[in-house]
């Protein structure tokens, strides 16, 4: 079984639907992809599988000002332990 890691650096974010204006369709995540396929291509293996592939994702956030209180950024008590708002994980995982 050959592993195959890698980490894309920055904040995870969803993949944006195709728009459509007047002057013809577009994609707003092109470059985002892009820049993705490339960090991909560099961990690709030198002849491609001919076995099952199974995908694990992470994805990090930090959290916001709100699970904070008071100037020693202690972590409030009601404050969610997972990422709970958006983007969600469908729309990451699309991506």
């Amino acid at each position: 079984m050959v592993d195959i890691e890698f980490l894309v650096p920055g904040r995870p974010q969803a993949l944006k639907r195709h728009r459509t204006g007047r002057f013809g369709n577009y994609d707003p995540s092109a470059v985002a992809k892009e820049n993705f396929l490339l960090l991909a291509l560099e961990h690709r293996p030198s002849a491609p599988l001919h076995e099952a592939l199974q995908v694990a994702m992470q994805f990090r956030f930090s959290r916001p000002k709100a699970h904070f209180r008071g100037k020693n950024h202690e972590l409030r008590d009601d404050a969610p332990y997972w990422h709970t708002g958006r983007p969600d994980v469908d729309n990451l995982a699309k991506f």
